[in-house]
């Protein structure tokens, strides 16, 4: 049960990510946080805002992801244990944090409805 939720999971994640072109986000972070640190960024401010709200939109989503992502990877680790009676407080946590990432994943997909 767990295992097959942690695939559907995975799956879900994946699924998500191309969605969400995480990997153009990256880039564009990069070249908005290149382009915040010039010495003229703030002459006109109303570009400036627009350019550090877009920054912040994109480092969050892709912050949030990779939170649910990096506790996916944990609850697949601790899974490895699953059948060991003294890891049964790992096996817990990753129980957890399947619920937690499968409501991040939730809304994540959600948001993807609405982008």
């Amino acid at each position: 049960m767990i295992e097959f939720d942690l695939q559907n999971i995975e799956s879900l994640s994946s699924e998500i990510e191309a969605y969400l072109h995480l990997d153009d986000a990256r880039r564009e972070i990069a070249i908005l946080e290149e382009k915040s640190a010039q010495p003229d960024f703030w002459a006109d401010q109303d570009a400036a805002k627009s350019t550090m709200g877009k920054l912040s939109q994109l480092k969050g989503t892709c912050a949030n992801f990779d939170e649910a992502k990096s506790l996916l990877d944990d609850a697949h680790e601790a899974l490895e244990f699953l059948n060991d009676d003294d890891a049964q407080d790992l096996v817990e946590e990753a129980k957890q944090n399947l619920i937690k990432v499968e409501k991040m994943m939730s809304e994540f997909e959600l948001a993807t409805w609405f982008a």
